[in-house]
């Protein structure tokens, strides 16, 4: 079963940075196909999505290491 982050119409499946065999490009690269699939047709724009995402889930993660 696959967990996945759900925008108003856009799916994204998280990236699991934390696994040994993780594979950031691949990960990024059928993020952009998975966004662009979704009507998000500038590269920009997925670029912006996609390092907002990552920013976010940073965030938590310091979060959670202060809290």
């Amino acid at each position: 079963m696959s967990v996945q982050n759900v925008y108003p119409i856009i799916k994204i499946n998280p990236f699991r940075g934390e696994e040994v065999n993780a594979d950031f490009e691949k990960w990024a690269k059928i993020s952009s196909r998975d966004l662009l699939a979704s009507g998000i047709i500038t590269e920009q724009q997925r670029c912006r999505i996609i390092l907002t995402y990552m920013e976010g889930r940073a965030a938590l993660a310091k979060e959670a290491y202060y809290a």
